[in-house]
């Protein structure tokens, strides 16, 4: 937990946006800009087709 509140800290410090696919991390610090970030799921026979949010 220390250190989503370190990267917290410094991101709103600086006016930062954090994105990330953690966002339930970072949701409740108040006045911080979050961008949910779509992991890319690879398959065994390497077809990038396939999203996930």
């Amino acid at each position: 937990m220390t250190g989503y509140l370190l990267i917290s800290c410094a991101a709103k410090a600086k006016g930062l946006t954090i994105v990330t696919h953690n966002v339930k991390h970072f949701e409740h610090i108040e006045g911080l800009d979050i961008i949910s970030l779509c992991a890319l799921v690879t398959s065994s026979t390497s077809d990038r087709s396939s999203w996930r949010c």
